[in-house]
């Protein structure tokens, strides 16, 4: 490929990548509306893959926990979709529920989601946990989409006050390998894709989505200049032994897929899998990677505890209805005594 049409392709990935940010500061703002409104949808069910998921989850103390919810890209706490769903959570499990922002409007909210980096958006939101007492003794924690991220670094990094049940709702956990909506086996998404998305992302440090990007054929650049995702990861050099620690601390994870995903590629991130490195031909299942092989964050230790759940919604990305999530959350944040914990199932 020449300079001149090296060039054009990658104005045309970094045009790709801004009109998918308009895109989603919009489609943000529907997602979780379109949660709360359509309640009787039949289009999405909830699916358990994983036989463990269906043995009673285990929790720190019988009465609920603090829930902290994290929106996610192109979102805002104060939306009123986000503030509907926090009541509705709120209501269901009888206990507090904060929306966390990013900014201190929801304009900054929503403008933060992609040009601050994730680094930045993370210390701002483990400030806004440690400055609530409610929940000074521990939370639980849901994140939609891109905040699952946030969750799963406050996690590594502080957590503390610590996290006790994460439940991630299309949250691109292991990062993202192609653009949104741009198969990589396409010809133009391959061609974008191939080069010039790599040095855009890798390199880049003020656009939020280039932080968790993941190029399969592009690996060893991806380990030498992105930081936020291979961090979390423990993928450098020197692994981060607190990250483990911290992580394997967690009563349970539950991962939420969605079956028709054209956001997040591959879609297996939302399971932690990914694309083999070097190739956009087969997808790594979750205990297929290195980070479970290994165990370098300690992924394999809660799923080898049973504390690990693999749900699926039949939608595309973040297209599930408000009971859909209400009983998830009520499942896995809200054992009582007149309900025991074996009664959730769904």
């Amino acid at each position: 490929m020449n300079t001149t049409t090296r060039m054009v392709v990658l104005l045309t990935a970094l045009a790709t990548v801004l009109i998918f940010a308009l895109q989603m500061a919009t489609y943000g703002w529907v997602v979780a509306k379109y949660m709360v409104v359509e309640t009787h949808a039949s289009s999405t069910h909830m699916r358990s893959v994983d036989a463990k998921s269906a043995n009673p989850p285990v929790f720190a103390e019988l009465k609920p926990l603090p829930v902290v919810l994290m929106h996610g890209m192109g979102d805002a706490a104060g939306n009123s979709g986000m503030k509907e769903i926090r009541d509705l959570t709120a209501k269901t499990l009888g206990t507090y529920v904060v929306n966390i922002p990013i900014g201190n409007s929801v304009a900054e909210d929503v403008r933060n989601s992609f040009f601050v980096n994730m680094d930045d958006q993370l210390e701002i939101f483990a400030k806004e946990v440690r400055k609530d007492p409610e929940l000074s003794n521990g939370f639980n924690a849901a994140g939609f989409s891109q905040g699952n991220l946030l969750i799963r670094a406050y996690i590594q990094r502080y957590n503390d006050p610590p996290v006790y049940n994460f439940i991630s709702f299309h949250g691109p956990l292991a990062g993202v390998g192609a653009l949104p909506q741009c198969k990589p086996t396409a010809f133009i998404c391959k061609e974008i894709d191939r080069d010039s998305l790599a040095v855009l992302c890798h390199r880049t440090e003020h656009l939020a989505q280039a932080n968790y990007f993941r190029h399969p054929l592009k690996i060893h650049e991806y380990l030498q200049y992105a930081k936020f995702l291979p961090d979390l990861n423990n993928e450098k050099p020197t692994p981060n032994a607190t990250y483990k620690a911290n992580f394997i601390r967690l009563q349970n994870l539950v991962l939420i897929r969605a079956k028709r995903d054209t956001q997040v590629f591959p879609k297996d991130s939302e399971w932690f899998g990914a694309f083999l490195d070097g190739t956009y031909d087969k997808i790594l299942g979750f205990n297929e990677t290195r980070w479970y092989q290994e165990d370098l964050f300690g992924l394999q230790t809660l799923d080898r505890l049973g504390r690990v759940h693999f749900l699926e919604t039949d939608g595309n990305h973040l297209q599930f209805t408000t009971k859909f999530f209400l009983q998830v959350v009520e499942k896995y944040f809200a054992p009582t005594l007149a309900h025991p914990v074996n009664s959730y199932l769904l």
